[in-house]
């Protein structure tokens, strides 16, 4: 490595970040692993390939009605939708912000959270226009 200062901490799989220590090349660390308290705080820290791929894709029958089927629906959810422009699993796709308000369902929160931003009414077409409502039911699961 670089000589230069960095910051070091343990993070992984069920695991809370560890306090972060400074470290230089050549110097040896004592650092500790700490174990989360519960799954849930664990998960705040993975990746977000790992939420991404927790996501459900639908089976044939309900996007049959779809262009291109479940293909055409993978295609605008991945390539030409969604992941085209957002690194879906991250904090800010995983989560409705407390500033949209409170809502009956997750299905209800989605549908808000999507008609955000100065993007919102062309994502809210997608999903609700070309994917006939679809991916709401998989983004609020």
């Amino acid at each position: 490595m670089p000589k230069a200062k960095y910051s070091v901490w343990v993070r992984g799989y069920g695991l809370a970040d560890s306090v972060k220590s400074g470290a230089t090349p050549g110097r040896a660390l004592d650092i500790k692993a700490l174990t989360a308290k519960d799954a849930a705080t664990a998960a705040t820290i993975y990746p977000a390939a790992y939420w991404y791929a927790m996501m459900k894709i639908p089976e044939e029958a309900p996007v049959a009605a779809l262009a291109g089927g479940r293909n055409g629906y993978l295609m605008w959810m991945k390539n030409m939708g969604c992941v085209g422009c957002h690194q879906l699993g991250n904090l800010a796709t995983r989560t409705i912000p407390e500033s949209l308000g409170s809502f009956k369902s997750s299905q209800e929160a989605w549908l808000r959270r999507l008609q955000s931003g100065q993007a919102g009414g062309q994502m809210i077409n997608i999903v609700q226009g070309t994917l006939a409502g679809i991916p709401i039911h998989y983004l609020a699961d």
